[in-house]
């Protein structure tokens, strides 16, 4: 579970950067009986989360297709210096809402702007 990754974990991650200014919810693959990327995953969430704006950080292009299926914006993190594995199994188009980002620093800087507007 992603509790037992310690200081790999969203929750640890958030909470020693400067993404915390920006993060209402933590959700993590673990804590749902759906997977990532169905939607359900919000659980009771769901409508709140999509009344508001949302950006979706991840690593994985499951992260991309889950923000794809809210509707909502999503920075994938690239750990490798390569696009993330599988994107090419999202719908075409999927650059105009997915932005995939070097580091967290890039990853507050977009929700910066996203959150300004």
């Amino acid at each position: 579970g992603h509790e037992g990754r310690l200081r790999a974990s969203p929750r640890h991650i958030v909470e020693h950067s400067s993404l915390r200014q920006y993060i209402d919810h933590i959700i993590c693959g673990d804590e749902s009986e759906h997977r990532k990327p169905d939607p359900r995953v919000l659980g009771d969430m769901q409508d709140e989360i999509l009344t508001g704006k949302v950006l979706v950080v991840g690593d994985q292009s499951v992260d991309a297709e889950f923000a794809l299926n809210l509707g909502a914006r999503a920075c994938i993190v690239n750990r490798d210096g390569e696009h993330p594995p599988h994107v090419e199994k999202l719908p075409d188009g999927w650059e105009s809402t997915i932005q995939v980002v070097d580091s967290l620093d890039a990853v507050t800087t977009h929700a910066a702007a996203l959150f300004a507007k």
